[in-house]
């Protein structure tokens, strides 16, 4: 059974304002007028309002003429078309393609970071200094770089 409830109400357990109620009455939102006050039958009103949000929003989506639609449509083949040409004339790079790519560079460094103090602290016996300690690794550093710039490096 519906339970009848003033505008205020009414807005409130819409989330909304008196004046959008009474703006949503002209459009349809469920009253009964007893005595000349005016209330609104719950949960009625719950249920048109969502319906009416539903109607609006897909109303929002289609295309008001067949002109809309055929303009959106163009849009979208030009797109495709623009996309095409770029990846014809390869200015375009696949997601998976550089996914495999910087993969591999990854795996390179990550192999050479990891090898790096057992592959190089034999140079490292008998420093006796931090001059010479960096003069020997700064070879062993250039070779990590390189890495980093080329993306290969030995595994």
């Amino acid at each position: 059974m519906a339970k009848y409830v003033n505008q205020r109400d009414a807005a409130e357990r819409l989330n909304l304002t008196t004046r959008q109620v009474n703006n949503l009455v002209s459009q349809g939102l469920p009253t009964r007028s007893t005595g000349g006050k005016v209330t609104y039958p719950f949960p009625d009103c719950i249920r048109w309002y969502v319906e009416h949000k539903v109607r609006t929003a897909l109303a929002a989506l289609e295309p008001e003429d067949g002109e809309e639609a055929k303009r959106r449509l163009t849009t979208a083949q030009a797109r495709k078309a623009e996309i095409e040409v770029e990846a014809l004339e390869g200015r375009m790079v696949l997601v998976d393609d550089t996914i495999r790519e910087v993969g591999a560079m990854l795996d390179a460094l990550r192999s050479n970071l990891l090898a790096f103090p057992t592959k190089h602290a034999n140079r490292l016996v008998g420093c006796k200094t931090i001059a010479e300690v960096t003069r020997k690794l700064e070879p062993a550093v250039a070779e990590l770089m390189t890495v980093l710039a080329d993306g290969e490096g030995d595994e």
